[in-house]
């Protein structure tokens, strides 16, 4: 009989409750990266120039490589492997676009000043 008074001792002692606290959830990681891409796209059409650009490149490609590791670590056909795939593909269309939009707006603003 000590054996189950022990085992119901146990099942009843307090249980310290864990703090998610310093554990971001998704949701907020991605509010975080929305906000940051949405500043960085208001600096682009505030002030249009190579700086925003740069800090845009940076944080896509730091977001890229995050990304491409989630996506290893999935099964091919789980549906987050999916979900990676197409954020690997809206980043990197994403880099491709704004360099080439960069680009064409230095051509012209080079041509309109002869």
């Amino acid at each position: 009989m000590p054996a189950m008074a022990l085992k119901n001792a146990l099942d009843h002692r307090p249980v310290a409750k864990r703090s998610n606290s310093n554990v971001p959830s998704a949701l907020t990681v991605d509010l975080v990266d929305i906000a940051i891409l949405l500043i960085g796209v208001a600096w682009l059409l505030l002030r249009p120039g190579l700086a925003p650009v740069i800090v845009l490149t940076i944080y896509q490609a730091l977001a890229l490589i995050i990304n491409l590791f989630a996506f290893l670590s999935f099964p091919i056909g789980h549906n987050l492997h999916r979900a990676l795939l197409v954020h690997i593909l809206w980043r990197g269309l994403a880099l491709l676009l704004m360099w080439r939009a960069y680009h064409k707006a230095r051509d012209l603003a080079e041509a309109a000043a002869y």
